[in-house]
């Protein structure tokens, strides 16, 4: 079926076959209408919708470039389709700086269905969108009454429309956001605006959370929606932005979160409890034979069985302390192995003796991009669930590879998107699942576990927490027989293979410098003093921040560095620090805590100290730290 072609003519009458056969060629019926000269062709442009304009350059009788700017003062949309017996090059950029669409010549007619095909399509698209930006303007009211903030941008990020609801969740009026730049309003997050802002006019649309700042300094989380309004013009591309304040959803999100991780320690507690009174043990047993026989040096395997509990112990402490407070959202590179490495270490020491756990981890795996912390409750709660399926004992199965998935093999997951993935497996060998119960599993409250045993809630947080990492789930189950959880997320954009472990450098050792230790454990103090020391630094301790700062005053000139609990009685750390540095500002600090790594890291971070050293420390890490800060230049 041909489509008709309302085309009007500015040529000489023979031309008019020659573009009737070559629109007739693309299923065109044209629709003439020739026109004497640019006036006749103005005002048939004014009277009547027109969809093409052939003109014909050909100097002086036919001047193209005058009769193009003459019709672009007027009509800006319209295709006009210049037309020459020998074009040349020059002329044709002319013409086409003058307004002209495109430039052919009438012995390339074969290149003029194209064009046509081409400009007609966009002038079409042209006319749509300008019916929709005035249907926009006309429900403008409307789009005032919606909850979400709505913002439209140009190209360079200007703003150029602002709702009412903008106004109330970011603080500026729209008077006063209009014609500001987006990125100078939001100037803290200015270059991941730029950088969305470049993808979507790039890609036709973003869409994420990002945190944004209210005019009143008050910080949101935002999800956003960056959708490209295509113009087809020279004129920059428009954004529009649609963003829904979900700051209190992303709270109530992060304590259920950590609700349920406390969940996952309360069933691990027993567990925990039998495996810190294992590592005490020996640790006991050893101090014991040291004492029988206080002349004897004791013998390297005694403390080596020492340090190896110690060590354990302190890992086993720090890795239930970090589950139980990381309930920040913290999006970086993670290694499969090491999260499952690390997974496996909890449970082996946790779980009943009679469940054998397996891990299997290929050479090579690819990283994926999320919160490390999150990830580590997924596979936990998967973990829990297969320890529960399991009372009698049984074989759980942790695994992980790399996967190529394509369309067919996603249909059934329509927010997944084709690509590479690392697929964790944890599998089981227990009850498994009724066919019945199996479709309601991840449904919030459902549980098959029995009387109080279950919350409904370990599934339901899994598939939550692999949603927002743009992942998914899939379960099979065969009564009896067992069940297989796999997890799907989407590798990192930049993927790489586990890095290998540097090998254990010689310590370096000090040359007498002075190192004022403070800590309230007179046990911590003894034995760091001896560690120090026997590395050849010399020592002086204090058991508190009023003595520090007493005996910095008087040996501040002598000490290289302060080694610093941040949690004492009598002054702490922070005040400790600040006195110290009234006496010497460039007092090199290196501060310790027991308590959560990353909050008082930040914290010894924003007092400006030089190092911080999480407890327990080795005396490797405490000596390389020591070194590193003594021999730093001076600032």
């Amino acid at each position: 079926m041909n489509t008709s072609l309302r085309a009007l003519l500015l040529v000489e009458p023979d031309k008019a076959p020659l573009l009737r056969e070559a629109l007739s060629a693309g299923r065109y019926s044209p629709i003439f209408r020739e026109v004497a000269g640019p006036d006749q062709a103005l005002q048939a442009l004014s009277t009547e919708e027109w969809e093409v304009l052939f003109l014909e350059h050909a100097p002086p009788a036919y001047d193209a470039l005058s009769t193009v700017s003459a019709i672009r003062e007027f009509h800006r949309d319209v295709p006009v389709i210049v037309l020459a017996p020998a074009p040349t090059g020059r002329e044709a950029a002319t013409v086409l700086a003058a307004g002209a669409n495109d430039y052919v010549g009438f012995d390339e007619m074969e290149k003029l269905l194209p064009v046509v095909q081409r400009e007609v399509r966009a002038y079409t698209e042209r006319l749509a969108l300008k019916q929709i930006q005035e249907r926009v303007t006309e429900q403008a009211e409307w789009l005032n009454r919606v909850q979400d903030a709505i913002v439209v941008i140009d190209g360079e990020g200007t703003i150029l429309y602002w709702n009412r609801s903008a106004e109330r969740i970011y603080g500026w009026k729209s008077a006063e956001a209009r014609g500001q730049h987006l990125e100078d309003l939001f100037q803290e997050t200015a270059g991941q605006l730029r950088e969305i802002r470049e993808i979507a006019l790039q890609a036709g649309q973003w869409e994420g959370e990002f945190r944004q700042r209210r005019r009143d300094g008050k910080e949101l989380i935002v999800e956003a929606r960056f959708t490209l309004l295509r113009t087809y013009s020279p004129q920059p591309q428009h954004l529009l932005i649609v963003a829904t304040d979900i700051t209190d959803k992303k709270r109530l999100e992060a304590q259920f979160l950590r609700a349920q991780r406390m969940e996952n320690i309360r069933m691990l507690a027993a567990g925990i409890a039998h495996d810190l009174n294992n590592i005490l043990s020996p640790i006991l047993i050893a101090v014991q034979m040291m004492q029988m026989d206080p002349e004897e040096p004791p013998s390297p395997k005694v403390l080596e069985t020492i340090e190896k509990s110690a060590l354990r112990g302190a890992e086993l402490v720090k890795q239930v302390l970090a589950f139980a407070q990381g309930d920040q959202e913290k999006q970086t590179l993670v290694h499969p192995r090491y999260l499952l490495q690390e997974v496996v270490g909890v449970i082996r020491e946790t779980f009943p003796r009679s469940i054998d756990i397996k891990l299997q981890i290929p050479e090579r795996l690819f990283r994926i991009s999320g919160d490390p912390m999150q990830l580590t409750q997924v596979l936990f709660n998967l973990c829990i669930n297969a320890r529960d399926a399991m009372p009698e004992g049984g074989v759980l199965t942790l695994a992980a590879e790399n996967l190529r998935l394509d369309e067919p093999d996603i249909r059934l997951h329509p927010d997944a998107r084709p690509g590479d993935y690392v697929v964790f497996t944890v599998a089981d060998t227990g009850t498994g699942i009724p066919p019945e119960k199996l479709e309601h599993i991840f449904e919030p409250f459902y549980t098959t576990k029995e009387g109080d045993e279950g919350t409904g809630l370990g599934l339901p947080t899994v598939e939550a927490i692999v949603r927002n990492h743009n992942g998914f789930v899939t379960v099979f189950s065969q009564e009896g027989k067992g069940s297989a959880f796999k997890v799907f997320l989407p590798v990192a954009r930049t993927e790489g293979t586990t890095p290998p472990k540097p090998p254990r450098a010689e310590l370096p050792t000090g040359q007498g410098e002075l190192i004022l230790v403070v800590d309230d454990e007179a046990f911590i103090r003894n034995v760091t003093k001896q560690t120090l020391e026997s590395f050849g630094y010399t020592v002086i301790t204090a058991a508190n921040g009023a003595q520090a700062v007493e005996m910095y005053r008087q040996r501040g000139e002598e000490i290289r560095a302060v080694l610093l609990d941040m949690m004492m009685p009598i002054m702490d750390g922070a005040r400790t620090i600040a006195a110290i540095r009234e006496i010497q500002p460039r007092a090199k600090i290196i501060a310790t805590s027991g308590l959560i790594i990353e909050e008082r890291g930040k914290e010894a971070e924003a007092l400006g100290v030089e190092a911080f050293l999480p407890k327990p420390y080795t005396a490797e890490m405490l000596v390389t730290t020591v070194h590193r800060v003594v021999n730093a230049p001076e600032a």
